[in-house]
């Protein structure tokens, strides 16, 4: 199979859902765990709709060990989010850090048990929402 741009995978090849339902928070939430066997990537979509402007929102993704159970941060703090918008994260492997717009880009392959934790800053109050794409 040649490689193909993330805009002309076929729909069997993507699973698309909502992490987290729009909604306004003041705290630190994680995502569920996300079982995605045979699943190499993923886009995670952060919605803004409404921001306080102080504190400010970091997408960290984390893979849960099975041995132990015990999450270990795949991403760096990224910067943080404090304006209305839509952020995507893509992690994928050989994903290339070049170009700008609203993707960040991780080159990893994607664990099979991992989660999204969207960290406040603040206790500020921010109305977001969280979707996802998962990739082969």
């Amino acid at each position: 199979m040649g490689k193909r741009a993330l805009g002309q995978l076929p729909v069997e090849e993507t699973i698309e859902g909502t992490w987290l339902a729009s909604a306004t928070r003041s705290a630190t939430v994680d995502c569920p765990d996300m079982d995605t066997p045979g699943y190499r990537g993923v886009l995670v979509s952060l919605n803004v709709t409404a921001a306080s402007g102080t504190g400010g929102l970091r997408v960290q993704f984390f893979w849960r060990d099975p041995a132990s159970g015990v999450a270990q941060q795949l991403n760096n703090n990224n910067a943080p989010i404090a304006a209305t918008g839509q952020n995507v994260h893509l992690f994928y492997p050989a994903a290339c850090d070049a170009g700008v717009g609203i993707y960040v880009r991780w080159n990893t392959v994607l664990p099979r048990t991992w989660f999204a934790r969207i960290q406040h800053g603040d206790g500020s109050n921010y109305t977001y929402s969280v979707g996802y794409a998962l990739i082969r």
